[in-house]
């Protein structure tokens, strides 16, 4: 498999579609064909890729998605308190209106 790993890494690290050649010896030893010729096989190999950073402003910055997911929480907790502290000031404003409607009396 170190072979296949680094013709990955070789060829195809970075692009979007890629093709590498092998020989039937870089297959580990569990591999048997059920035919004596391998002549007419194929070997369809799919890389499954993923990026544990993302990188901002031109890959000057790298943040992990831990990071990234932190981040988000703290932004949503922030966004949380001020929706509460604005229904919490609606309430004293509602209890003034409702004063202002059955008193009759505006306050300046």
């Amino acid at each position: 498999m170190k072979f296949l790993t680094n013709k990955f890494n070789e060829k195809c690290r970075g692009n979007y579609k890629c093709e590498v050649d092998f020989l039937q010896t870089a297959l580990p030893s569990k591999c048997n064909l059920p035919y004596a010729s391998a002549l007419n096989w194929q070997y369809v190999l799919v890389a499954t890729c993923k990026d544990d950073t993302i990188n901002l402003f031109n890959k000057k910055l790298v943040i992990g998605k831990e990071e990234v997911a932190s981040i988000v929480v703290i932004f949503d907790l922030i966004i949380c308190f001020f929706f509460w502290f604005a229904i919490l000031s609606m309430r004293t404003f509602q209890k003034v209106v409702s004063f202002e409607m059955n008193t009759l009396h505006v306050d300046p």
